[in-house]
């Protein structure tokens, strides 16, 4: 699959001087990750879910407002069967707003154990998640096409920064294929939710922080980092509490490094979502990460 994506490359590399109203195409090679943490600090128990999957290798298109990707998934080894992935990501940029729309569809996230790092196949779980959101950037002088997502040419771009602001609603959803998530061995660290089957939570929330680029010679760094709070409505099952809302917070983070000529960039970054619940006595902590190396070239 590689082999093809690098042919897609080429055929708009060779065409590029007939291609109209497309900014950039972009070569690169990811790895999504999502994960579920039960944590209960008052006993000291600890579990986590994860999936087991292959890196991603993909082209991607990027247009004035909108950037399109495709990408494929490699053949790797896995120490257990690796789990089925269905990752959705879109994102675009228009004047100081910068959007964000993702669908997560992960089957087969594993129970691994923190002391032995086995990982306890018989302890599985799917996930599902899906959300949008938007950010508006205060500093008419910060752009975040050329800036934040370094999707113009290195001579367009400049040292900036600012503060944001923005909304948010997301929907995620765990659910077991064992009678619980939690395993024999843990059930005195997690009693208050041993029966526990299934999580659903929809966040309603708001967003604030800073964001900006720093330009050395040919080296740029650009960031965003955003704190949030949120509302939440859960519900669960296999539990004597079935629904309750509660307020919680989470944060944002993205990070990107690279060297640039006149048309080209190579460069690597990195996203992570993470957001806290709280389940009677117990703490969920929720997380998205995706990190990426990527080619760049500008038209």
């Amino acid at each position: 699959m590689i082999i093809l994506v690098i042919l897609c490359a080429l055929t708009l590399h060779q065409y590029r001087e007939e291609i109209k109203g497309i900014d950039y195409y972009s070569f690169f090679i990811q790895k999504p990750n999502i994960t579920y943490e039960f944590i209960n600090e008052k006993d000291g128990g600890n579990l986590k879910f994860e999936p087991q999957i292959s890196s991603f290798s993909g082209l991607a298109v990027g247009t004035e407002h909108l950037d399109i990707t495709l990408a494929f998934k490699q053949q790797e080894e896995h120490e257990v069967k690796e789990s089925q992935a269905l990752d959705l990501q879109f994102s675009g940029l228009w004047k100081s707003y910068y959007w964000d729309l993702y669908y997560q569809n992960y089957q087969g996230l594993y129970l691994k154990d923190e002391e032995s790092e086995l990982i306890l196949q018989e302890r599985r779980s799917n996930a599902y998640s899906y959300g949008l959101g938007f950010k508006y950037f205060f500093n008419e002088n910060y752009n975040p096409k050329k800036s934040l997502a370094s999707h113009k040419k290195f001579n367009e771009r400049k040292t900036a920064w600012s503060w944001l602001a923005g909304a948010f609603y997301n929907k995620n959803q765990l659910i077991s294929h064992n009678q619980s998530f939690i395993p024999r061995s843990a059930q005195d660290d997690f009693s208050r939710i041993n029966g526990l089957k299934s999580f659903t939570s929809d966040n309603y929330g708001i967003e604030y922080g800073i964001a900006g680029m720093y330009l050395w010679g040919n080296f740029h760094f650009s960031g965003l980092l955003s704190a949030s709070n949120m509302l939440q409505y859960h519900e669960y099952s296999g539990i004597d509490e079935h629904r309750e809302t509660r307020s919680s917070t989470g944060n944002y983070g993205f990070i990107d490094f690279g060297y640039s000529t006149q048309n080209k960039t190579f460069g690597i970054n990195g996203l992570t979502q993470n957001i806290s619940s709280e389940i009677t006595s117990t703490q969920l902590n929720q997380s998205r990460t995706i990190g990426q190396f990527y080619y760049k070239y500008f038209f």
